[in-house]
């Protein structure tokens, strides 16, 4: 049960997951909801009346998984929830990227950027967190102030907004450069679909998102776009701390696989490992085989090659 096919990353996911059951021979059916919380619910509801023997589930928002799992657990089907952090007894397994350690990197790699541009990780920084309701979101926000917090203190965050259409993107950093002009050093953003608009909304300014320019802002991002890289190869972007979407979602399947076919025990949260990625590393071999990124994938998207299932 998707949320979204909003973008490549999160088709990548949901491509991730069906391709992993097809090889397990497993029968999958894919629902989408479109980020509808009651139409969501609907189709749980209709898929438990169908038989399913499990549910995986990403949910509309934070607030209405608790339902979901409870609609479940009420017909005794097991849930499997995936790309999102929440706890919850009745859930057999969460599979997800580590939110708060991606927060805790982008952190790092602001206040390195600014230790090697300045001398020193001091400077005046703004949050763009996106959707109060998306736990992702959330712990991301989290893990990147606690860090700014505890290992460089003289960073100070002096705004943080959560927008969620592309016009109030645009307007919030157009502000902000208004407001803060040179002094702001440095934007974080949550997720891609913020970050594109946010670059333009700094050049429309007349300010430069080439960090090592001499009044460059440092942007980083979230999740790993084909948007976010094109934005790095232009020198546009600082870098991209990026999940590994078809990681995810091939996860999932495993674990769903080992639970019903092979009745392992399975652990309750499973973390996929996130990479930066920025100018530096782009073109490496560790970036090439990397999720969404890796040669495989791109081949197998774009119609040429096939996916050997080694692990």
């Amino acid at each position: 049960m998707a949320a979204e096919f909003s973008n490549e990353f999160m088709i990548s996911i949901q491509q991730g997951f069906l391709d992993r059951m097809e090889f397990f021979g497993l029968e999958a059916k894919m629902l989408l909801c479109n980020v509808d919380p009651a139409l969501q619910i609907s189709q749980e509801e209709d898929l438990i009346v169908q038989g399913v023997d499990a549910l995986v589930i990403r949910p509309a928002d934070s607030e209405i998984a608790e339902t979901l799992i409870e609609i479940a657990e009420q017909n005794q089907i097991p849930v499997f929830l995936y790309d999102c952090y929440i706890q919850e007894e009745n859930v057999v397994s969460v599979i997800t990227t580590d939110n708060y350690a991606i927060g805790q990197i982008a952190a790092e790699s602001m206040g390195q950027y600014l230790l090697e541009k300045r001398g020193e990780a001091e400077g005046k920084i703004a949050i763009l967190s996106g959707n109060q309701a998306n736990s992702s979101h959330t712990e991301r926000v989290r893990g990147f102030r606690e860090y700014i917090q505890n290992v460089y203190p003289e960073i100070d965050i002096v705004a943080e907004s959560s927008v969620l259409s592309e016009e109030k993107i645009l307007d919030t950093t157009q502000d902000w450069m208004t407001l803060y002009g040179s002094e702001l050093s440095g934007i974080y953003s949550v997720t891609d679909f913020n970050t594109v608009i946010a670059v333009e909304g700094i050049e429309s300014q007349g300010y430069s998102t080439n960090w090592r320019e001499e009044n460059g802002i440092i942007v980083i991002s979230t999740d790993g776009t084909p948007d976010s890289i094109a934005l790095i190869r232009d020198h546009r972007l600082a870098g991209v701390v990026s999940q590994n979407a078809v990681k995810i979602g091939e996860k999932s399947a495993e674990i769903v696989e080992q639970y019903l076919t092979e009745k392992k025990q399975v652990n309750s949260f499973y973390y996929i490992p996130s990479m930066l990625i920025t100018s530096e590393n782009i073109d490496s071999e560790a970036v090439q085989s990397f999720g969404l990124w890796a040669d495989w994938y791109r081949e197998r998207t774009t119609g040429g090659g096939e996916k050997s299932w080694k692990e």
